[in-house]
């Protein structure tokens, strides 16, 4: 009997619609199983699937046959098995251009296509024992869920990331606010958010971090939106500014960082740091 993914979630007893994104669900105990391929036999073989997520949504390929028919639909990070080039390899559908040829449970090679889908669907996955890869609608897929068996403990910190806002400066897009939840860590406090500056051209934005904590700390006087530097006689409006300053001022700028790094050293208390509320 085929299934849809979205029957699969309902044969798990798992609703799709309310689950936390990005945050695995252990079906180990449940015997639901999909067809698979056993790379080292060539034999397709009936394999448990262990886990379920919810990904971000996304826009996505639909996978068509030669015959414009859609096969099912994929985030552009799905990896199907596909020959390019006369050499079989799993590819990410973001990386095939156009045609490529895939191969199905009967070992038959399938003349496929894709076209870009703009519009935003949920995107669910799941994962498959030992294999790693199985059949989505008789076309051959790779697991893109990682940490097989020892998904639970694969890692000592896992991260999410989503958009929060854009960073503007005029009409100029010059990066943008990203949330970042640490939804595993065994080195920290767990479950902990914080939002922070992306630029585009230099990436994180490492130098207003040193002003938040400036400010924290007392190094640099914040009233509203006004800052004032120690020994400074003009005033900032904005932490740009400021930013803009120490960028200026090289020596001055590798103090405040010698100092920050040092109370935050001694600092004995766990401390968040909100960079975001000044109105520039």
């Amino acid at each position: 009997m085929k299934l849809t993914v979205d029957e699969l979630f309902k044969k798990a007893g798992v609703d799709w619609k309310t689950m936390v994104q990005n945050e695995m669900v252990d079906i180990s105990n449940k015997d639901i199983k999909i067809k698979s391929l056993n790379i080292n036999t060539g034999e397709v073989e009936y394999r448990k699937v262990l886990s379920l997520v919810r990904k971000d949504d996304s826009e996505v390929y639909n996978v068509c046959y030669s015959n414009g028919r859609i096969a099912f639909k994929a985030s552009p990070n799905h990896r199907v098995y596909c020959k390019i080039n006369d050499k079989w390899q799993y590819k990410h559908l973001c990386d095939i251009d156009g045609k490529f040829i895939g191969i199905n449970d009967k070992g038959k090679e399938i003349d496929l296509f894709l076209k870009m889908n703009y519009k935003i669907y949920p995107i669910l996955d799941f994962e498959v024992e030992n294999n790693n890869n199985y059949f989505s609608n008789n076309i051959l897929s790779h697991n893109t869920t990682p940490g097989g068996n020892a998904l639970k403990f694969y890692s000592s910190i896992r991260m999410t990331s989503r958009k929060k806002e854009d960073i503007l400066e005029g009409t100029n897009l010059k990066g943008i606010k990203i949330t970042v939840k640490a939804i595993k860590n065994k080195v920290a406090t767990p479950m902990r958010t914080d939002i922070l500056d992306l630029y585009f051209a230099t990436g994180f934005d490492v130098m207003g971090e040193v002003i938040d904590f400036a400010v924290h700390y007392g190094m640099i006087e914040k009233g509203g939106a006004w800052f004032n530097i120690p020994n400074v006689e003009e005033k900032f409006q904005g932490r740009q500014k400021v930013v803009q300053y120490y960028v200026e001022h090289t020596k001055e700028l590798l103090k405040l960082k010698a100092d920050v790094l040092a109370r935050i050293n001694t600092n004995t208390e766990e401390v968040d740091v909100d960079g975001n509320s000044d109105n520039e």
